[in-house]
């Protein structure tokens, strides 16, 4: 049995794997009823920041190596590293619910598949979200729908672009300020119009949480030029990477304190952003002690191992929890409140349920998402890199590839 740490690829960073594995931990220590105290919503905002960090890197390196970023060869890849997993989640999502006596809407289905679902959520008839039936194994794929869609429309801007690195830098400065000016006007509108906001709508939408992906674009492009590179590791050396560290994670707290609500659904992703490139740079780039110790703890084989299975995590994590939460039904807080005879007696009912759900579904989860990991999503990967690489051949070798000069 091979370790999934094993062969990294050319100028694979072990920490960014380390990171993907604290991120998708908040995420799924957040829903095993750790929510109360973890930021699990902030785990999606970082998974979003390093995808957008990776590919434009990759791209980068591509465009320098090969003087052009082969397109139909990028969308290759890009399916047969999401596409197999999910299409099994899927498909073990529908095997799940039958058990139950029930089923999962065609439209759910239809809208997880084609990478829609969190329109589909926000605008559709989701079946999921019904009094009747709360969880659906499926509700969680919103963020790969707007992963997704990131993927069809960047590397366009990338190829139309980046020769220019200047252009490329400002388009991007440009998308994340709209996207920020566009969630605040909705958030405005939603709470001058009801009285409240449906935070799902400025949570879940491509259309107002694509500038968590674009900041790590962003971070890439800027350590990819080489003025701008030379002169923000002057900045961080005179800050010292320990400063820069500092005001990230301060940026990052305050995101997550501040209660007013124009600013948690208007620019609170927008100072996450922000937050995460300074301590991205600050990690990756700075020379301070504590960065080089943060790499190091960063690279420890367990944390790089949760996040190389951290996709197939993310997903069964879900059915997981799913499945524990018809064995072991949630009580309502408000009837919890009504019948407990003190908060002492609350507290203790939501912290054995957690323990319930932690001891069963982080293993099991696990367990899941390593099976996934070793037997569909690797051999896939694989075959997927494989065609990608001979489509890229030929596409260069009859000049279709889009040219970066």
């Amino acid at each position: 049995m091979s370790s999934p740490v094993a062969k990294p690829a050319q100028n694979y960073l072990a920490e960014l794997d380390g990171l993907r594995g604290i991120s998708v931990l908040l995420v799924v220590l957040g829903h095993f009823g750790l929510g109360y105290i973890i930021p699990s919503g902030l785990g999606v905002t970082v998974f979003f920041f390093i995808s957008g960090f990776i590919i434009t890197r990759m791209m980068i390196q591509e465009s320098a190596q090969h003087g052009s970023i082969a397109l139909r060869a990028f969308y290759l890849r890009r399916f047969f590293r999401l596409a197999p997993a999910l299409l099994v989640f899927v498909l073990a999502s529908n095997l799940l619910i039958a058990s139950f006596g029930r089923s999962l809407p065609l439209g759910d289905n239809l809208a997880s598949i084609f990478y829609l679902a969190n329109y589909r959520h926000l605008f559709g008839d989701w079946g999921g979200m019904s009094a009747e039936n709360v969880y659906n194994p499926l509700t969680v794929l919103w963020s790969l729908a707007v992963e997704e869609h990131f993927y069809i429309f960047y590397p366009l801007l990338f190829v139309f672009l980046h020769a220019q690195r200047l252009r490329l830098l400002a388009a991007l400065v440009v998308l994340v300020v709209l996207v920020m000016v566009w969630r605040s006007y909705l958030a405005m509108d939603y709470l001058g119009q009801s009285g409240f906001i449906d935070n799902s709508r400025t949570y879940k939408a491509t259309d107002t949480r694509i500038d968590s992906i674009l900041y790590g674009c962003l971070l890439s492009v800027l350590l990819a030029s080489q003025q701008v590179s030379v002169r923000l590791r002057e900045i961080l050396r005179r800050l010292s990477g320990s400063t820069a560290l500092c005001i990230g994670l301060a940026l990052l707290l305050a995101s997550l304190v501040i209660r007013n609500v124009l600013f948690r659904e208007g620019i609170r992703y927008s100072v996450q952003g922000l937050a995460l490139l300074l301590i991205f740079a600050a990690i990756f780039w700075g020379q301070s002690g504590l960065a080089q110790r943060i790499k190091v703890w960063l690279s420890t084989r367990w944390l790089v191992f949760i996040g190389r299975i951290s996709y197939s995590l993310y997903l069964y994590h879900w059915l997981v929890f799913v499945a524990l939460v018809e064995w072991f039904p949630r009580p309502e807080i408000g009837v919890l409140l009504r019948t407990a005879s003190s908060p002492l007696d609350v507290v203790a009912s939501l912290a054995s349920l957690a323990a319930i759900q932690l001891a069963i579904g982080l293993p099991l989860s696990i367990l899941l998402a390593y099976a996934s990991w070793r037997w569909v999503e690797q051999p896939l990967r694989r075959v997927g890199h494989d065609w990608a690489q001979r489509l890229a051949n030929r596409d260069r070798l009859k000049g279709r590839a889009p040219s970066s000069s």
